[in-house]
């Protein structure tokens, strides 16, 4: 029995070494989750930072784009409104231009009559001085 309890002591030796190393392992292990988690952590901190900054930038586009489109509409509606405007002064012009044309015949008509009735004059003129 004697040699019996040498080989159970030798095991239990070999046993508590390996729990040793074992424990060692672990926490050797344990410092590298540790570790990892700590880089995983900076990591995931940085891409939420660099993701923020993204969505920022991304708002702002979005905002100087709306108001390119505001821009733009606003562009067109004035842009229809001076078409319109011109247009309409365009009509008045010419309206304005027949009417003036209308009265410019009218008073040639005028003169052409005066002119008819002054020749008649002239010769009536001349035949009672004759």
């Amino acid at each position: 029995m004697g040699s019996s309890g040498g080989v159970s002591g030798g095991s239990s030796n070999v046993g508590s070494g390996m729990l040793e190393l074992f424990i060692d392992n672990m926490g050797t292990l344990s410092s590298k989750f540790d570790e990892s988690m700590k880089a995983n952590e900076v990591l995931f901190t940085a891409l939420t930072e660099s993701t923020d900054g993204n969505t920022e930038l991304i708002r702002n586009q979005f905002s100087i784009f709306e108001t390119m489109a505001n821009g733009l509409k606003e562009l067109n509606v004035s842009q229809f409104s001076n078409a319109t405007m011109m247009e309409e002064s365009l009509q008045n012009i010419s309206n304005a231009t027949m009417v003036q044309n209308k009265n410019i015949k009218e008073m040639l008509e005028i003169q052409k009559q005066n002119s008819e009735l002054l020749a008649e004059l002239i010769n009536t003129l001349n035949k009672k001085i004759k």
